[in-house]
């Protein structure tokens, strides 16, 4: 059996570092744009968060379904001053909204909207 010749590791582990630091770049780039990529807006009836990059996806919550809603800081979040809000309407799958990288203190102020907005019964 006649093969051409033979190529070694070297031109792929050459190649390796630069594709690992475009990935990297990459991976950053896409982290803010979504970041960046996320608007919340809080109405007297409802709560609207409009998120994504290249799909866009709107989600309304109604004040009236809110049951409860949760503030997260980890270590590494309570050291940069950012909180994870969650909000809950009871559907079953988990928080229905979720809001990252929020400073603590619009995290609370929000939070505190919603459990006062939200019918107590």
């Amino acid at each position: 059996m006649l093969l051409g010749p033979r190529v070694g590791w070297g031109p792929l582990l050459a190649v390796m570092p630069a594709a690992w630091l475009i990935g990297v770049a990459l991976s950053v780039y896409v982290a803010g744009r979504r970041h960046d990529a996320v608007v919340w807006l809080c109405l007297p009836e409802q709560l609207v968060v409009v998120e994504g990059v290249w799909w866009r996806q709107t989600i309304a919550v109604p004040l009236e379904a809110v049951q409860h809603v949760d503030v997260d800081e980890g270590p590494l979040a309570r050291a940069l001053g950012v909180a994870t809000l969650a909000v809950y309407t009871g559907t079953g799958g988990g928080a229905d909204v979720v809001l990252a990288g929020l400073s603590h203190g619009d995290a609370e102020a929000l939070r505190g909207f919603l459990i006062a907005a939200a019918p107590h019964g």
